[in-house]
Formats: C-alpha cells, structure tokens, sequence
C-alpha cells in the first residue's frame, strides 16, 4: 500500500468512517511486529477520543435552553418597576388627600373671632387692635403685639386676637406656639377660645393626633364649640 493510500485509510478510521483497522504491515513504512501493538493502541485512543468528541458536539447542539423563570425575565423587571411606581403614586395620593381633608375641615369650622361689644371700650389698648382686627388689618394687628408683647401673654381677649391674626395670615405654627403658651389660664370665654383655635391650627398643620386630643379636651370640659369639635372628631 503507498504511503498517500496508508494516509487516507487513517485518516478515515480515525474519524470513524471506516470501522477495519488498518494493517501497518501493508504500508510502504516497514514496522516491526513487536510495535504493532503499539500503534494499534494509538489507533484507538485517537479514535475513542474523536468520539467523545463528536459526542460531545452533538449534545451541545442538541440541549435546549433552560427555560428561564418568569421573576428572571425582562417582563418581571418591567412589571415590578411599573407596581412600584403605582404604589409610591398611590401613597402619595392618599397623604394628599388626607392633608387636603384635614384642611377642608378646618376652612369648614374655622371662622374669626367675634369680638364682643362690651369689650370695645375697656382700655385704649384694646382699642387700637380691635380697630385693626375690624378692619381685617391682621399684618397690622401682628405687628401691634409684637411691639407690646407682654399684652397677648395673659390667656385673655389680646391672646385671642393675636392667635387668630396669625392664622388669618398663614403664621399657624406661631399660633400654635402662642395658644400652647397661653392654655394654663382660666379666663372665660377667652379659655375656651384659646382651646378650640389651638385645635384648628393642629387640624391646618396636619397634626391629627393633637389636634384630636385638644378637640376631646374640649368635648370633656363642655366648652363653647363642644358640638362642633365632636363633628369635627367624628371625620377624622
């Protein structure tokens, strides 16, 4: 056998294709009997190895993909991204709504103090800030106790005049700050007054719990506005 045929044949019982091994001692390269053996050995290493090769191959192209769980995919991530966002908007809504609620309830029950006539001509004091407060000169009426402080610091009429200027004129913690200091005094109707505007400006600035235990505070105590303040409770 040539040298090119001895090629050819092993090439092809290497790759399989022909399944009788090739006999060394018809090839033009002369191999000793004792090396037969030998390079039958090799003959069949190299071809178990191509198989598990080829082998090999063919279950990689045959395996299908896992499948990918649905928390794994593209859709997942989109539709978790999408539920977020709606939760954080719907969230946001209701603390909205409840801040808008608490508001509307107070422009509902909320309204100025009305001065009574029998104090109009107690001092001069009095005078000028009544006259500002009839005007609805509320700025003007701030800036009058800010230069007689000690007047609006006793739990009477100047406290609730001072209060409620600040709440006509959007100053509610101000107000809150001067009702809390004033709440100790016990002069009538001016206590009540003072109890019952504090719970308003708590209900403006969204404090629902203070401005729930205020409103029980005068519910209990029977106070002036005890009916309203129960209607306002009752929607919180």
């Amino acid at each position: 056998m040539k040298v090119e045929e001895s090629d050819n044949l092993l090439d092809k019982y290497l790759k399989g294709e022909v399944n009788e091994k090739p006999d060394p001692t018809g090839f033009d390269v002369e191999i000793s009997a004792e090396n037969l053996g030998a390079v039958h050995g090799l003959f069949e290493q190299e071809r178990t190895r191509n198989a598990l090769r080829n082998e090999f191959k063919t279950m990689l192209r045959d395996r299908k993909p896992r499948r990918k769980l649905f928390y794994e995919t593209n859709w997942f991530r989109v539709a978790a991204a999408i539920t977020a966002m709606f939760v954080a908007s719907m969230t946001f809504y209701l603390l909205s709504n409840k801040g808008n609620n608490y508001v509307a309830l107070y422009d509902t029950y909320y309204q100025p103090y009305p001065v009574d006539a029998n104090v109009r001509g107690i001092n001069s004091s009095l005078k000028e800030s009544i006259a500002l407060y009839d005007l609805e000169k509320y700025n003007k009426v701030v800036a009058y106790y800010t230069e007689n402080q000690f007047l609006a610091n006793q739990g009477n009429i100047h406290t609730v005049l001072l209060g409620v200027s600040y709440l006509n004129t959007g100053r509610t913690e101000q107000a809150i700050t001067l009702f809390e200091r004033n709440t100790g005094f016990n002069e009538m109707p001016y206590r009540d007054y003072i109890q019952w505007y504090l719970g308003l400006a708590y209900l403006k600035n969204g404090n629902v719990d203070k401005a729930r235990s205020v409103l029980n505070r005068v519910i209990e105590q029977n106070m002036i506005h005890s009916l309203k303040a129960r209607e306002i409770i009752d929607q919180l």
